[in-house]
């Protein structure tokens, strides 16, 4: 289902940039190939994403 893997990708990059280190690392990547590494070594268990106001 289309709609619910894509609620699923935003959920997941929502807490991801909710950890201060990863948004870090992830400002100081010179290259797509260390975004995408970055994005493959985090595991699947972050930080559930607090709701935004």
């Amino acid at each position: 289902n289309a709609p619910n893997l894509y609620l699923q990708l935003l959920s997941q990059l929502c807490r991801l940039l909710h950890n201060s280190a990863f948004r870090e690392q992830l400002l100081s990547a010179s290259s797509t190939r260390e975004i995408v590494q970055l994005f493959k070594q985090e595991p699947d268990n972050a930080t559930p994403c607090m709701a935004m106001a």
